[in-house]
């Protein structure tokens, strides 16, 4: 493991754009392609065991370099971070802040099938998360409010003010939750009472959420504008790096590990069998044992969402660029899928697996097309509004996430889930800019694809959300404010009315669909269906891996 060499005096470092503080603290260590074609014939069926961390064999391999990074002689990543307070609000949540909802509380309206919430930000909400009887919310991304209530009625059951903007999506555990704002902290809360058990200010912007397991909390951040370095500290930074990945104690806060990596992890870690998988907005894929943080493997793979696990292999969205244009396509990165590897016409090495979906164009990753749509101004006035006039802070080498995905704001990212792969069946499904496609995962080959209502080059980002598996059935709240149930096949079984624009990932549970709005409303759907269920978070669990909860 990296060594690290943590002094008695603490340097702490305000960031731009962060609330006030406690006195410092430390958090220390406790230890120390060209695409191809594919032939259904020549595919086997999947044998990976659920409980064997798959490998990644897609792209070029970086290992060494990732490693060089994290060698004893470079300085380690920050570990010194500073306590920031929260409070509970008054009766109904109203919070006067710098930048936040203002003094109104929630409004609440409950409705034939359901409710809605709004809050006072009006500012757009990521995917809430169901937990217990619960449904926890940020306050919207301008906002510096976190809230939960009752997942039935909509009653507040508890509201903080918390010292930073922009709550992210909550992963919850062992009875506690934990989020990052976009400004700049790690929060973790009792479930029940939203009681703070520890913060640390880790950095400005944070643009992913956190993931769970094992009790260990996984999240990333960046050099600049919130950690800093025991004093003494003095060995030369590594070249190439803008950002961390960690690992927390759930309970304490206590850091175990912390490595260095090219950018910002897109929406979020994902733990799996020992080990913790991100991809980055640099385009790197990378694989650390969770309980060391010892890098196993790193693959320069272009993903552009999040991987997933399905049946045991890890998946994920891909960028491939060829005579001018952008394409994507869903990849299998495993060992199986290595020994299917098939020579390429050049004979080159590195070419991908055979597990390779048909592609699609994918003009939405560009930034020139993202550039001129509404899409791109609301963002712009979004980050100004979190003070970030100028554009996205140095802190948060957004223009790398530009030249991947086409998006440079930190709401933007903060926001992205990309064309995320859902496993459902035998079949691999996506929302890959203005359609749902299905993919039979052995062969490949589109199934069905299911168009989306809207103008992408107008609207800008996407047309709707990944989907969500519930029982039978998969969810994708659309951009149109349409909340689409769709079977197996791609029929559509129901369509519900959010009557507001939708931009994030649903969470289903019991029979109830929640969203979070583009204008800041939390709103549930009771479908009396209680076969729609098992989806109470952002891609499915707190550890991100895209599994249905059963």
């Amino acid at each position: 493991m990296q060594g690290m060499r943590l002094g008695a005096a603490l340097v702490a470092l305000m960031g731009v754009g962060c609330g006030g503080a406690d006195a410092p603290r430390v958090a220390r260590p406790m230890s120390a392609e060209a695409p191809q074609e594919i032939e259904a014939a020549t595919e086997v069926e999947a044998r990976a065991l659920p409980t064997t961390p798959p490998d990644l064999t897609v792209g070029e391999d970086v290992l060494a370099l990732v490693a060089g990074w994290n060698e004893e002689t470079k300085r380690p990543p920050p570990s010194v971070f500073r306590r920031i307070a929260t409070h509970a609000l008054g009766e109904g949540g109203g919070h006067r802040g710098r930048r936040g909802g203002g003094a109104n509380p929630p409004r609440l309206e409950r409705f034939e099938g359901g409710f809605r919430v709004q809050l006072p930000s009006h500012a757009p909400i990521v995917t809430p998360t169901v937990y217990r009887d619960l449904v926890l919310v940020s306050g919207g991304f301008r906002s510096r409010e976190m809230y939960a209530f009752h997942a039935r009625t909509g009653e507040t059951a508890w509201a903080i003010g918390l010292g930073d903007d922009g709550p992210s999506s909550a992963a919850c555990d062992d009875g506690v939750c934990v989020f990052n704002t976009e400004s700049c902290t790690l929060f973790s809360v009792d479930a029940r009472t939203g009681e703070l058990l520890w913060s640390w200010y880790t950095g400005d912007p944070l643009m992913a959420a956190p993931a769970v397991a094992d009790g260990l909390v996984y999240a990333s951040y960046p050099i600049r504008g919130g950690g800093t370095w025991p004093a003494g500290e003095d060995r030369p930074l590594p070249e190439g790096v803008s950002h961390a990945l960690a690992a927390f104690e759930l309970r304490t806060g206590e850091l175990r590990w912390t490595r260095w990596i090219d950018a910002e992890v897109i929406s979020a870690p994902l733990a799996y069998a020992g080990r913790v998988y991100a991809a980055t907005f640099g385009g790197t894929l990378l694989a650390l044992d969770g309980a060391s943080g010892e890098i196993v493997q790193a693959r320069r793979a272009m993903a552009t969402a999040a991987p997933t696990i399905i049946d045991g292999a890890l998946y994920f969205s891909r960028r491939e660029d060829e005579g001018g244009e952008s394409f994507e396509r869903i990849v299998r990165s495993d060992a199986l899928a290595a020994s299917e590897r098939r020579a390429s016409p050049s004979g080159k090495p590195g070419d991908p697996p055979a597990r390779v979906s048909t592609r699609r164009r994918a003009a939405y990753l560009r930034s020139e097309f993202q550039d001129g749509t509404s899409f791109a101004a609301e963002s712009l006035a979004n980050d100004a509004a979190n003070g970030f006039g100028a554009g996205a802070p140095a802190a948060a080498n957004a223009q790398v996430a530009r030249a991947l995905v086409g998006r440079q704001t930190v709401h933007a990212l903060q926001e992205f889930q990309g064309s995320w792969v859902l496993g459902l069946g035998d079949t691999n499904l996506v929302t890959m800019g203005e359609a749902v496609v299905a993919y039979d995962r052995q062969s490949g080959r589109e199934r069905w694809a299911v168009s989306l209502p809207g103008d992408l080059a107008r609207a800008g980002g996407a047309l709707g959300a990944p989907p969500a598996a519930a029982g039978e059935h998969l969810v994708v709240p659309t951009l149109s404010g349409q909340i689409l149930v769709l079977d197996r096949q791609g029929n559509v079984a129901r369509r519900l009315e959010a009557n507001a624009p939708l931009r994030t990932q649903a969470v289903v549970d019991g029979g109830w669909i929640y969203v979070g709005t583009a204008n800041g409303q939390l709103v549930a759907l009771d479908t009396g269906d209680a076969s729609l269920t098992g989806w109470p978070t952002w891609a499915g669990d707190a550890a991100r891996t895209g599994r249905p909860s059963r």
